[in-house]
């Protein structure tokens, strides 16, 4: 679940990378007087606010990954301990099974008796 969430990301950027790159290419296609000339982009207000989105974006992007991680961690942590208790659970009663079987075959056997023993005296 994380890997996915990972990987879809990633191939989130490279797609917009690859449209950012295609669009560029495209804009410096356009007849502005010859291949020379390329228009420098001025860095106004509404690149800055682009630029503190993206940043917003990618921690957001970042905090969405950690908390998917977080949450396939959790899981599988519970799936492990659900089948640890279930082992120690089996082997319990397994043992609690034995434990009654020897009881009963002790209280089966008749205790010793005194008499029946030889006296040394």
């Amino acid at each position: 679940m994380a890997y996915q969430a990972w990987v879809t990301n990633a191939q989130t950027v490279l797609r917009r990378q690859q449209q950012e790159q295609a669009r560029q290419e495209h804009a410096g296609q356009l007849p502005t007087g010859g291949p020379s000339q390329e228009v420098e982009p001025a860095e106004g207000p509404e690149e800055a606010v682009a630029g503190r989105s993206h940043m917003v974006q990618r921690v957001l992007s970042t905090a969405q990954f950690l908390w998917v991680l977080g949450q396939a961690l959790v899981d599988g942590l519970t799936r492990w301990l659900q089948e640890f208790t279930r082992h120690h659970s089996t082997m319990s009663d397994v043992l609690r099974a034995e434990r009654y079987v020897l009881t009963q075959e002790l209280l089966q056997v008749s205790p010793p008796r005194h008499h029946a023993l030889p006296c040394s005296a």
